[in-house]
This record gives structure tokens, sequence and C-alpha cells, in this order.
């Protein structure tokens, strides 16, 4: 199996136990690095007390930070390298000769913040998902998951961009600013709070990849599909937005209404709309539109109605905009798609 690959990999020298094994135990010892921590040490934390929950949730996990590894000692060391004696089993990822490197270069700059990356090598936490995540969800190959641990595992490695800057990503950011300063001695203390971080960011990522899948299915019996000038407009009523959850071609326009019963209406495709709308009152909207439109963003990619025939109209003038300004006329589906599209007449 691909999971007893890594393993071989990452933890050569020969004992009895393997990691499956020591996660059975009802009293299980994890030996971090002392020191500076980072978003790798403390992720990983976050995914064995995930697994242990869903596996074996009635043991006890003693996470100690520091170097000083007893002698025979046997149970899980992370993010170092154990002492020659050592019987239980490591992770690590310093040592040139034993790293596990993975291309990312398939993933999109929306979930690596900007970052074109290639093959990175794999650190701590990214090792372990490979071993657990599978176990913990089914969506641990999730876009948004690899990202992630991506961003921790360039960062943990000092890995650059093609530009040749280090990449930092946010998660990291917000857990290197945990540490203690030198006026501090809560260590300990706030090393928790660096786990509780990353745990918290990892189960929203997986609650993200549920909710775009159950979406998708709720989308395929309820939305409604319109056409005008050869754009698609999808009005998908009161149900709450999110661009991921189309994972085939997008509308031009996506309609839904908000918990203040006011239609909003989002170009996905950049069309913005027209720019005398934009940051404009509701009362300026109104006389220039002679329509309900309350709303245009100061970006001018939203817009908020009043009612639905109000969005109708103001929709209209916005693609007749488009086209005969900037010759803008359709990028999703247009009049050629297999979808049924009602006419927005």
């Amino acid at each position: 199996m691909k999971n007893e690959r890594v393993m071989s990999a990452v933890a050569p020298i020969q004992k009895k136990k393997t990691l499956y094994s020591i996660l059975r135990q009802n009293r299980i010892k994890v030996y971090v690095h002392s020191g500076v921590f980072h978003c790798d040490d403390a992720m990983s934390i976050a995914i064995i007390r995930m697994y242990l929950e869903k596996f074996n949730p009635n043991a006890k996990l003693i996470v100690k930070r520091s170097r000083n590894i007893p002698f025979n000692f046997r149970g899980l060391v992370l993010d170092q390298l154990p002492p020659e004696d050592f019987k239980g089993v490591y992770i690590d990822h310093h040592n040139p000769d034993e790293q596990i490197k993975k291309d990312y270069s398939d993933l999109p700059l929306s979930v690596t913040e900007g970052n074109y990356l290639g093959e990175i090598t794999q650190a701590t936490c990214g090792i372990l998902w490979e071993m657990l995540g599978w176990k913990i969800t089914r969506h641990h190959n999730s876009t948004g998951i690899q990202g992630m641990f991506a961003l921790i595992n360039a960062e943990d490695n000092g890995e650059e961009n093609e530009n040749g800057y280090r990449i930092h990503g946010s998660l990291s950011s917000i857990v290197r600013k945990l540490n203690p300063t030198w006026l501090e001695k809560n260590a300990d203390e706030q090393f928790e709070k660096a786990v509780q971080i990353c745990r918290q960011n990892l189960e929203r990522e997986i609650a993200a990849e549920e909710a775009v899948i159950k979406a998708n299915v709720w989308l395929r019996k309820n939305i409604e599909n319109f056409s005008y000038k050869g754009n698609k407009i999808a009005f998908i009523g009161d149900f709450k937005p999110s661009w991921g959850f189309f994972n085939e071609k997008k509308p031009d326009y996506l309609i839904w209404r908000n918990e203040n019963g006011e239609y909003m209406c989002k170009n996905l495709f950049g069309h913005y709309f027209p720019t005398k709308w934009w940051g404009k009152s509701t009362e300026e909207l109104e006389g220039i539109t002679g329509t309900g439109l309350t709303f245009c963003h100061a970006g001018g990619f939203l817009i908020s109605c009043t009612d639905f025939p109000s969005m109708k109209e103001a929709l209209k003038i916005a693609i007749n905009y488009s086209q005969s300004h900037f010759c803008i006329y359709a990028n999703s589906y247009g009049e050629d798609s297999k979808v049924a599209l009602k006419s927005w007449d």
C-alpha cells in the first residue's frame, strides 16, 4: 500500500512497531522539538489528535516538547531525529537522504495564495497527512486541503517560488507569531494555541469540501438557468453561494436571495457592471437605472435589488452596456449549452 511505502521511506530504522501500532496504544507519548515552534509540528499534533479521536478515543496522548529523548524510548518522535538506540517510530524531513517530494504544480493559485508551486519536499505534517489523512476524511486530497499542506511544506523547507522569493503561507505566519517573546515563559501554552488553530483550519477545509459536494447535488435539482444575449444567468434562490460549487462551467451571472430578502448578483467573469453605478447611493442608483437597484459595490462586481423584476431589468442594462462598450458577450455556456436555459425577457 502507498502508506506502507511512505512509512518505509521516512522511518528506515528496523523496528517492530509501526505508526499505526503506536496509535492503537492506551498511552501514547510523542516528542516534538523544543525551542521555536512552527506550523509543521503544531499541525502534526493536530493530525494525531484528530486520528485518535476517531479510532482510539480513550487513548491518553502526552506531548513533550524536548530534544532530550530518553534512552530506549519506544513512542513517537516528530520533526526531529531520534537517538541511535531509538526503538519507536520517527517521522522527520530534515535528512536529505530520507526526504519525500510531492508535485503540487496542478494546484490553482486560489489555494496557494498566489504562489506557483512545483515539486516540494514534504514536511512532517505533510507526511503524516499522507499516512493518516485518508483515514480521517474522504476529502484528504481535496484542492483546498492540498493547498494548505503545500504552503506549510514549502515554508518549513525554505522553498522558493519561480521568482526566487521564499514562500510564506498565512497559516504558518499566524502560528509563527504565537511563539512567546523573551519576556514570556509560556511556550507550552502558546504551542497548544498553535495546535488548536491548525486543527480549526484543517477542520474548516474538510467542512468546506463536504459543503461543496452537497451543494452540487442541491444545485443540480434546484438551480434555475436563464439566458440573455448569450449570457448564462443562474438563480439559486436562498442558497448561500460559493464559487467552488460550480464544478463545471460557471454562469456569467449568479443571483441569490440574501437573509434580508434582497436579490444579489455577482458577475463571475469580470464583466463589471456599468462604472456609473459603482459606489453610488440607493437614491442615485434608482435615478440612474429607473429600477429597484439598491447597491453596487465600489469595485463594480456585485449588485443588489429589492425584487426579482428589478434584478432582471438591471441585468439587461448591464449586459447591454458590456456588449456595446467592451464587446464582451459571454464566457460560460452561452446559447450552445446543453443546459436548459429559460428566456430572461
